[in-house]
């Protein structure tokens, strides 16, 4: 679970709990919702505290924190360890053309995209946002220097290591809230097979220094219809634990655990995997090569401006879009035309009486005679 999960401590627990009770190894890393001391939470406890709280209900039900020793897959495709990272973020993805945290602030505030971590996410003890996120780096990369540098590593964070990632965002600015510089090199530094993480909502593979990185968000329902694929199924980005009700769908033939995506198991029949090399669609379409219409953001480039170009390029093709089929559809109806096809005759519709004169009064009720409404004298209040 790389965050997120829920806002309240109760909801936390009771879902942790039932994925507990569902698999054989859970992993949570903490969100910043999960960090939020909000109002219609019992538990009013800040910052630092709130996390050691949530580190406690999560040992109680024996769910891998950030503060448990790595978990080591031996399965097929291991061993690798699988890392759960707390990092937070320091304000260091600015916007373009800020160089300062205040710049970027007053710029997000300006155009009114500003994250709710400014009034419900508190740093207690430490005085700012930023210092827990060094103190947090600083803890980690001790930790990271412990593993065996030959030992593959699949770090687990709520908030990408890359900014990379966040090119895509509609509104460039909430960037500040999603990560820190200080991670810039880590998926070089360290082993790293795959880079898990959340936080922005787009579930996307993509790579850096050919270093896959893997957004695993699950989102909010009105988000979904919006996604070529159902939410929640097998990332297939490393190899997975057996399920209490059996094992998870096998990889493809030579792919190992780390080719392809597998997906839920469906009306009794698993989806395989694809084969690595394969064309991929979906969530991974920009693995490799972007669909045609799609623009890849080039170095330098302005966060934000592939976003804008792919929606234009996706009119574009809308516009310009032609279907043809000569044969009748199966329900019997007309054949599909294109924009291209001259419009179909149409017959002209007779044309509607009028009365001469102004329209006719509606008549009163029988037994009733339409009274004239008067109105209310300006002088009838005084």
């Amino acid at each position: 679970m790389a965050g997120d999960v829920a806002e309240t401590v109760e909801d936390i627990r009771w879902a942790l709990k039932a994925l507990a009770g569902r698999f054989a190894r859970v992993v949570w890393t903490p969100g910043n919702h999960e960090l939020w001391t909000h109002p219609s939470d019992a538990v009013t406890l800040r910052g630092v505290a709130r996390y050691e709280h949530l580190v406690e209900q999560c040992r109680e039900l024996g769910v891998l924190t950030p503060e448990d020793p790595y978990a080591i897959w031996e399965g097929p495709g291991g061993p690798v360890a699988v890392a759960p990272l707390f990092l937070l973020y320091d304000y260091s993805f600015l916007p373009s053309g800020c160089t300062t945290k205040e710049e970027g602030l007053e710029y997000a505030y300006g155009t009114g995209v500003v994250c709710t971590d400014e009034r419900l996410l508190h740093p207690d003890p430490y005085p700012t946002r930023e210092d827990w996120c060094r103190a947090r780096v600083a803890e980690t990369e001790r930790r990271l220097a412990e593993l065996p540098e030959d030992l593959p590593l699949i770090p687990v964070t709520h908030w990408p290591l890359h900014r990379h990632p966040t090119e895509v965002l509609w509104y460039p600015e909430f960037a500040m809230w999603c990560g820190t510089t200080l991670t810039d090199d880590w998926h070089r530094r360290y082993p790293v097979h795959t880079s898990v993480y959340g936080h922005l909502h787009i579930p996307r593979t993509t790579r850096q220094d050919g270093v896959r990185f893997e957004e695993v968000s699950v989102g909010y329902p009105r988000e979904w219809r919006k996604r070529q694929e159902p939410p929640g199924g097998c990332g297939g980005f490393c190899p997975r634990w057996p399920t209490r009700r059996g094992e998870c769908v096998p990889g493809a033939p030579g792919a190992g655990g780390s080719a392809g995506r597998a997906g839920p198991a469906r009306a009794g029949r698993a989806v395989p995997r694809v084969p690595r090399g394969a064309p991929r669609k979906g969530r991974g379409e920009l693995l490799d090569e972007p669909p045609p219409g799609r623009s890849r953001p080039t170095p330098g480039q302005a966060p934000g401006t592939a976003r804008v170009q792919e929606t234009q390029a996706c009119r574009a093709r809308e516009a310009t879009l032609s279907v043809r089929d000569a044969s009748p559809p199966p329900s019997g109806g007309t054949p599909l035309r294109s924009p291209q096809d001259p419009p179909p005759p149409t017959r002209p519709l007779p044309p509607r009486a009028r009365k001469a004169g102004p329209p006719a009064a509606r008549p009163a009720p029988p037994g009733r005679t339409r009274r004239r409404r008067r109105r209310p004298s300006p002088c009838a209040a005084v």
